[in-house]
């Protein structure tokens, strides 16, 4: 164990010096400007809808790759989102979607005993992990944290579908004091205990293939598959209809046969990401990558069940913050000033109370940030299919004149 922690501490100095020399740069560059920082935000940035970063200062200075400051990091690189600062009019208020990935694929998936814990407000990191340490007393930031750490990580990585030997090998990455026998129970305790879930992945990808290879049409998990042709040269598309009414496409879908990496042959599913056809392309046009470029021109990637489901959930993901967004914009009059992940960060009238610890009654950021957590925490009714869908987030109990 101390040769371990003293490996980990090398990482972690050398992850701090790494970065402490990036951000550096990035943030020399911008202090040659004018003190603003100019990007857009692309509403469609990824195949899942979810929002990136561009523009001309995206370089300089990434919102959505600010440092947190976390376990692997020095606490001081945090530091560096404090650049972003409000207007002197105006006061933030910071607020996080809680678990929302997990929360919407318990939903998709029925996977009841789950929804009802998060609908409680029960802490389910704790909950889950007591199920496979029975009798040992587990507290938020107190006795035996380290295990709910576990149980986190369980909940959140393992929706998707995560091995037993990556999830084993990422919890030893993050703490190499970690008992790997700890982490396959877990990762067994899991499968036996939210079926549905697991059931879900197996689901959705079936209800792909049939409409790829088939052409059926079948709903599952909230979701609707078909096939369709868009336009002549384009190839089949399958479309995936969310619960929010939106689509995903998968354009130009095709199979082939390949040796699967146990061994065996599966028929493998492929879709083209984008439009794009190109012969100039430099992809490989054979071999093993999830990404290749297929005789026909065109670059495909390779989709298997844990993808899809991944891509269902985080594309509900973003249309629910984006109707939350839209609402505390549209309906209240807060205007959203940019978001990282699953965090939205709105500005209110500058709070000008004597003490922060104790705002005047009709103090404008502690109204405002009442109205945040309102809307945050529930599904907008522009979004019918979510109804029943458990939302919750976390607010900032101070204000923020600086983001970090």
């Amino acid at each position: 164990k101390s040769n371990g922690g003293r490996v980990a501490r090398f990482f972690e100095l050398r992850d701090a010096f790494t970065s402490w020399a990036k951000y550096s740069k990035q943030l020399g560059e911008h202090a040659q400007g004018h003190g603003r920082i100019y990007g857009a935000v692309k509403y469609y940035g990824a195949h899942t809808g979810r929002f990136s970063a561009g523009g001309r200062d995206a370089e300089k200075l990434n919102i959505q790759n600010l440092p947190r400051g976390g376990k692997r990091s020095y606490p001081q690189l945090r530091q560096t989102r404090r650049v972003l600062a409000a207007d002197s009019d105006e006061s933030w208020v910071s607020c996080d979607l809680s678990t929302i990935e997990p929360r919407i694929t318990a939903f998709l998936a029925g996977q009841t005993n789950l929804v009802e814990r998060f609908r409680n407000g029960d802490d389910v990191y704790i909950w889950f992990t007591s199920l496979a340490f029975p009798g040992v007393q587990i507290v938020k930031g107190g006795e035996n944290d380290h295990l709910r750490q576990l149980g986190k990580q369980a909940v959140i990585g393992l929706g998707f579908g995560m091995g037993a030997d990556r999830f084993a090998r990422n919890l030893i990455a993050e703490d190499p004091t970690v008992d790997r026998s700890a982490a396959e129970r877990l990762h067994a305790l899991y499968q036996q205990t939210f079926p549905q879930i697991v059931a879900l992945r197996k689901a959705y990808f079936e209800a792909y293939v049939a409409a790829a290879e088939s052409g059926l049409h079948s709903r599952v998990g909230g979701c609707s598959f078909s096939r369709v042709s868009e336009f002549a040269g384009a190839g089949l598309s399958v479309v995936v209809e969310l619960p929010t009414g939106r689509t995903l496409f998968y354009r130009s879908v095709t199979s082939r046969t390949e040796i699967a990496p146990w061994g065996g042959l599966v028929n493998a599913q492929w879709y083209a990401p984008a439009f794009r056809f190109d012969l100039s392309d430099k992809k490989r046009t054979h071999g093993v990558g999830p990404t290749q470029k297929f005789p026909d021109g065109r670059v495909r990637a390779r989709l298997i069940p844990h993808v899809l489901i991944e891509n269902i959930v985080q594309a509900t993901a973003r249309d629910l913050m984006g109707a939350q967004m839209a609402e505390l914009e549209q309906q209240h009059g807060l205007p959203v000033r940019f978001s990282v992940h699953d965090e939205v960060v709105v500005a209110t009238a500058r709070c000008v109370c004597a003490h922060v610890d104790d705002h005047d009654a009709d103090c404008a950021w502690m109204r405002g940030r009442q109205v945040v957590k309102t809307v945050m925490s529930s599904v907008p009714v522009r979004l019918p299919g979510l109804v029943a869908l458990p939302v919750a987030c976390e607010l900032s109990d101070t204000i923020r004149e600086r983001y970090g």
